[in-house]
């Protein structure tokens, strides 16, 4: 039987009596790293246990971490009877380790319970003020160039280890938003005399000190045209406006066979641009070719015959199709 339990985010008043219970009964112990503020308070309750941080130390990457120390506590599992697993936060919330863990549980039929702890996210919403129903994104700090971002929504980035990925992060955020977007720079959340809350503009995000393990990043919502870049939704609520009661008379009037030459003529002024090594006359050009294209969606889709999400899905089916090695979860994507 395997344990799997969360330290909680930080101080000790966050682990909670049962984890603590599980943690003086249990006599193969192993803590996936030693890199947390809880530790001291473990060992100060009479706790023996082992720490896996070696294993950071004999890896190329953090899927290697993960996936051998899953593998050493699986294995651990056949030798004892109970082996008791714990990690920082919660275990079910952004810990991969113990999701490659339950899937060889799960392969092997290896006996498992998780425990429900304290998660470095209800820190977050509490010091920030902050209610999850009003939508929030929460994004690996170490797999950022995976994630699709909605500005309409928080986001917190979580797993900002060090000046490295926090580079990374400002160098995909800044493909959604403004350098001056006002961020929250966040560290040991939930720790009296390291908690750091500080509100940065995103071009400074790597320059902070002190980033570490307990380093999130909170992105507030974004409404005023001076923090963001519009997207594709933007694009589609705009036009979906203009062709719904504001729709103009010449507009009303258009079929797709009309609009076709308007498109036919947008793409001889792109390739006149392309030409030209024009890149803003370019980015202009692109537009209205898309702004076309979604129109005649927008056109279509009045007489139900499809929409823009059926003219993706058709494509993205076809380049699957076409290329096998693509991997349809995305998970090697990295998002423009």
């Amino acid at each position: 039987m395997i344990q799997i339990i969360g330290l909680g985010p930080g101080s000790s008043d966050s682990i909670t009596i049962g984890t603590l219970e599980i943690l003086k009964k249990s006599n193969r112990i192993f803590l996936r790293t030693s890199m947390h503020p809880c530790v001291d308070f473990i060992r100060s309750q009479g706790v023996e246990f082992q720490t896996l941080d070696f294993l950071y130390e004999s890896s190329k990457s953090f899927e290697e971490v993960y996936e051998k120390i899953a593998n050493l506590i699986a294995d651990e599992s056949f030798l004892y009877s109970e082996v008791c697993y714990a990690v920082p936060g919660n275990p079910k919330v952004a810990e991969k380790s113990v999701e490659i863990l339950i899937n060889i549980c799960k392969l092997k039929n290896i006996d498992f319970k998780v425990y429900p702890a304290v998660s470095f996210l209800d820190n977050v919403f509490y010091r920030l003020n902050l209610d999850p129903i009003d939508g929030i994104q929460i994004l690996d700090g170490a797999n950022i160039f995976e994630s699709i971002i909605d500005r309409r929504k928080g986001i917190i980035i979580c797993q900002v280890y060090d000046e490295f990925i926090a580079s990374d992060v400002k160098i995909f955020l800044n493909k959604y938003f403004n350098d001056e977007k006002q961020i929250y720079f966040l560290k040991s959340l939930g720790i009296d005399e390291d908690e750091v809350i500080e509100k940065i503009e995103l071009m400074n995000l790597d320059k902070m000190k002190d980033i570490d393990h307990l380093t999130s990043v909170y992105v507030p919502p974004s409404k005023d045209e001076i923090d963001f870049k519009y997207d594709i939704f933007d694009l589609m609520k705009i036009i979906s406006f203009l062709g719904g009661e504001n729709e103009c008379d010449f507009n009303k009037k258009q079929t797709g066979k009309d609009l076709m030459k308007y498109l036919i003529e947008e793409v001889y002024d792109l390739d006149s641009a392309i030409k030209n090594d024009n890149i803003a006359n370019i980015i202009e050009e692109m537009g209205n070719v898309l702004v076309n294209i979604i129109f005649l969606c927008q056109l279509e889709s009045f007489y139900d015959m499809f929409d823009f999400i059926d003219v993706t899905d058709s494509i993205c089916k076809k380049l699957i199709y076409r290329y096998p090695h693509i991997d349809k979860n995305h998970k090697r994507f990295r998002y423009c």
